[in-house]
């Protein structure tokens, strides 16, 4: 589910720099991601297997800052199964450029990611919670 405050804007971050407030963006996520409930969860040994089993390189692109994509991936038991993290702090040292791949797979829980994804030209997977 896609939280209303960042309606607009992509994420809240984006929105409250929008609606003008002034923030150190490393401060934000420290304060944000460090309050996460990140106890809930659990190891997914299914999808480990899953990731383990796709050749091709595998990177994460979290909306978030790297600390917060490295303790999920350790709680979901999934360290290892990707080649790296881009994150507000790479994209901060290389200006906010993506390069292009030849195939690119991207995987999100948010419909509007998949179709701005898909607008790209990436190749999309959405991603829905097992009941």
């Amino acid at each position: 589910m896609e939280d209303d405050s960042s309606r607009g804007w992509g994420t809240t971050m984006a929105g409250l720099k929008a609606l003008g407030y002034e923030f150190d963006n490393d401060e934000f996520h420290a304060n944000v991601h460090g309050t996460l409930p990140y106890h809930n969860l659990r190891p997914d040994p299914v999808l480990r297997t899953l990731l383990l089993s796709i050749p091709q390189r595998k990177i994460v692109f979290p909306n978030s800052d790297k600390a917060h994509a490295e303790e999920a991936l350790h709680r979901l038991g999934l360290q290892g199964c990707f080649n790296g993290v881009i994150c507000f702090e790479t994209l901060k040292s290389c200006n906010g450029l993506i390069c292009s791949v030849p195939e690119l797979y991207f995987f999100d829980d948010s419909t509007r990611n998949i179709a701005l994804g898909k607008a790209t030209g990436f190749h999309t997977v959405i991603v829905r919670r097992r009941t």
